[in-house]
């Protein structure tokens, strides 16, 4: 199998299915998925040590954080964050066409192993304080047995820094 440091994905459109089989033996996935999961990707993503997703691309994040065991930092980053000011009308688009992915949410049926092996740090960027996000944070805290450290941004660029 070909060894992949580093992939950073921004696809609106195309077939998702396909691209994220072909990168996961990365260790490093920077990912923001527009469309809606109508299928699973191929494999495990048993390197990936750090993984950063844009909150339009959660479903894919839940996803892959149940194939990712050796998983040590996980980034959310708000579509805003994502590219330079020139694209931030483009990328507000995001919110609307997928209905802000973080208006519910669900309690997964089992831990992910990350959770209680590896994961160290959260870092959350453009953090909205809504009451999904809220849950997944609060899961995410409570279930990551090594969590050194979480950062949380809010959307209205107030820090809160912790040290677990």
């Amino acid at each position: 199998m070909p060894y992949l440091v580093k992939a950073n994905i921004k696809l609106q459109h195309g077939d998702s299915k396909n691209l994220l089989g072909c990168v996961t033996s990365a260790k490093h996935l920077s990912l923001c998925l527009k469309q809606r999961m109508d299928s699973y990707p191929i494999g495990d993503f048993s390197q990936l040590v750090s993984l950063k997703v844009c909150t339009c691309s959660l479903e894919w994040y839940r996803l892959i954080l149940s194939r990712a065991p050796k998983l040590r930092v996980l980034r959310f980053q708000g579509q805003e964050n994502l590219l330079p000011s020139s694209y931030i009308n483009d990328l507000k688009k995001c919110y609307s066409s997928s209905e802000d992915v973080q208006t519910q949410w669900e309690r997964p049926s089992s831990v992910p192993d990350c959770l209680i092996s590896s994961l160290e740090t959260i870092e959350w960027i453009g953090y909205k304080r809504t009451e999904a996000e809220n849950s997944e944070l609060k899961y995410l805290r409570e279930n990551s047995r090594r969590l050194l450290k979480t950062i949380i941004v809010s959307k209205y660029w107030e820090t809160l820094h912790e040290e677990a």
